[in-house]
């Protein structure tokens, strides 16, 4: 694109064109066939990056399953699905890529930070001792049973608007996101599961994560756009690079409501 000048065309364009627009043009067109494939009559899309995907879907394949948008984040999702209170569990509706912070589970569950903190040992929790502070939660039968209340008060909500918002009359029920690791999906089932649903959930994602291979091995179904395992049975290349930078087609895809600001 330069051969015509120095750098006739801005470089975030050409990137755009080169690299962002065949993605996603590739990936929205691959999830709408697939989800016609499995008989699915709407392709349930994730926000944030959900708006975009069902513009494109509108675009590729118009005739295809119909494009529904879902309100569907992971921190309203992972909290409404503590269904036990089980280590796991709490695992899944609090990690963070920092250290765990006794006001981060008051303010998910509405315990006292001072209680959480006493539990935990201390206000704040290395990210390498996490697992052993979610242990401790989940054995103070006091504190479970607050968080398992309150999840169930969300879990309401949530099964409330779901209900609402899905055509659950689909079998499977198909969901689309960018990705990755599939945990908005296990929640979503988890979720319907506690309410009776008994019909299968798949979701395709442009590219999932070592996390998400590791749930589509034990049972999710979770499939891929792009190819995370070469014909040797190791990572390709290219899609490591992908996988360590996750934000990238997150943040192209969501400019409108804050990823970027």
């Amino acid at each position: 694109l330069n051969a015509a000048g120095p750098l006739a065309v801005d470089p975030s364009y050409q990137f755009g064109v080169a690299v962002a627009e065949p993605v996603m043009a590739g990936f929205a067109g691959w999830a709408s066939s697939t989800a016609e494939t499995l008989g699915a009559r709407t392709l349930h899309c994730l926000l944030r990056e959900g708006a975009r995907i069902a513009e494109l879907i509108d675009i590729v394949r118009p005739d295809g399953p119909r494009p529904g948008l879902v309100h569907a984040s992971r921190w309203a999702i992972l909290r409404a699905a503590v269904i036990e209170g089980t280590p796991a569990e709490l695992e899944r509706a609090l990690a963070r890529r920092s250290d765990l912070r006794a006001e981060h589970v008051s303010e998910a569950f509405g315990c006292d930070a001072e209680r959480v903190a006493a539990v935990i040992g201390g206000r704040t929790v290395p990210r390498d001792r996490r697992l052993d502070a979610y242990a401790a939660l989940s054995a103070d039968d006091g504190l479970r049973a607050e968080i398992v209340a309150e999840s169930a008060r969300q879990r309401a909500n949530a099964l409330a608007y779901l209900r609402s918002t899905l055509d659950l009359d689909d079998d499977p029920l198909v969901l689309c996101d960018i990705g990755w690791g599939g945990t908005i999906q296990e929640g979503i089932v988890d979720i319907l599961r506690s309410d009776g649903f008994t019909q299968d959930v798949v979701g395709l994602y442009a590219l999932l994560s070592p996390p998400g291979e590791m749930r589509a091995g034990h049972g999710v179904r979770a499939l891929g756009y792009l190819p995370t395992v070469g014909p040797d049975g190791g990572s390709i290349p290219h899609a490591k690079a992908a996988v360590r930078h996750p934000e990238l087609l997150e943040r192209i895809n969501t400019p409108a409501i804050g990823t970027l600001l």
